[in-house]
C-alpha cells in the first residue's frame, strides 16, 4: 500500500471548490480543512474556563459539597451564573489588544 492518499485528493479539491467565498485556492483549501478538522476535533477549551471552573469548583468544595465541584470541573455548569461572574473576572485580567 502506497502513503500517497488516492481518493483523499478528490475529495480534498471537491471540498476546496466549495469554498468559493475565499478568494484564491490557497484560501479554499485551508477553509475547507479547517471546516474538516473542526467535524473531526473537539474544539479546545479556553484555558480561563479551565481556571474558573476550577476557582468555583474549590469554592463548592469548601462549602461540602463535592459532587457539585466535580460537576464544575467537568463543565457541566459552565453556563451557571456562578461559573460565568469568575470567568468574566479572569477575563477582565487579561490585557486588552
Amino acid at each position: 500500500m502506497s502513503d500517497k492518499p488516492t481518493w483523499g485528493y478528490k475529495r480534498a479539491d471537491e471540498l476546496r471548490k466549495e469554498e468559493i467565498i475565499a478568494f484564491t485556492p490557497f484560501e479554499q483549501l485551508k477553509t475547507a480543512f479547517a471546516k474538516y478538522i473542526e467535524q473531526q476535533e473537539e474544539k479546545p477549551v479556553d484555558p480561563l474556563l479551565i481556571e474558573a471552573r476550577e476557582i468555583v469548583a474549590v469554592e463548592y468544595e469548601k462549602a461540602g459539597h463535592p459532587m457539585a465541584a466535580a460537576a464544575y470541573r467537568s463543565g457541566v455548569y459552565d453556563n451557571d451564573m456562578d461559573l460565568k461572574t469568575a470567568y468574566a473576572a479572569l477575563k477582565s485580567r487579561e490585557p486588552q489588544s
